[in-house]
């Protein structure tokens, strides 16, 4: 089961974790918003927002909002 972020704010700080992770980006140079609406969705049952998507779908979505 994916992690569970209580906020959007924490489902956007694991985003910007992610595209910073390898040192080559900065989380500036993508639109966070759009990539949350697109790979994340909130449950009311879990409590929280989750990741929908597999990994090579997130960094499409990632690729995709690049600014």
């Amino acid at each position: 089961m994916s992690a569970i972020y209580t906020t959007a704010n924490d489902a956007i700080e694991q985003i910007i974790d992610a595209i910073e992770a390898g040192g080559n980006a900065r989380a500036e140079e993508y639109d966070l918003d759009a990539i949350l609406r697109q790979a994340y969705e909130y449950s009311p049952e879990l409590g929280g927002f989750v990741l929908l998507v597999d990994h090579d779908a997130f960094w499409t979505i990632v690729a995709e909002a690049e600014r």
